[in-house]
């Protein structure tokens, strides 16, 4: 969502809320870290495809052991176990993705000029005053 705004902002024609003002340099470090944070987006993704899989596989050992009646204390176990390690694993994937959002808008910061930064800003409360209503 910040580049995107940051792409609507560099070529908004509206005087004082434009990025259109970004030099080059600005523009081409704006880019790699669109492509930084694109590849940590797929790694979550790819992590969070898997974790949902081994939910699914979860779910349906719960399952199976359910339908035979009694459960025995070694599958009990391994279905605690199972979801403990699902549980830290999406800890883990919550912190990667937090993580992403961050550098996006540590990088997105870093690059414009202080007056570009409030601009920035403006635009994002605006932004959100909008999503909000």
């Amino acid at each position: 969502m910040a580049f995107q705004l940051i792409d609507s902002l560099t070529k908004a024609q509206t005087p004082g809320a434009s990025l259109a003002g970004m030099t080059d340099e600005q523009m081409k470090k704006i880019e790699a870290l669109r492509e930084k944070i694109k590849v940590e987006e797929d790694m979550a993704r790819r992590e969070m495809d898997r974790q949902q899989m081994e939910a699914v596989e979860l779910a349906m050992l719960e399952s199976r052991v359910m339908h035979r009646g009694g459960l025995a204390m070694t599958q009990v176990d391994d279905i605690g176990i199972g979801i403990d390690r699902l549980t830290f694993w999406l800890g883990k994937l919550v912190k990667m993705v937090d993580c992403a959002r961050l550098t996006t808008l540590n990088g997105a910061l870093d690059v414009p000029t202080p007056i570009q930064c409030g601009k920035f800003f403006a635009a994002i409360s605006m932004l959100h005053i909008h999503m909000r209503k």
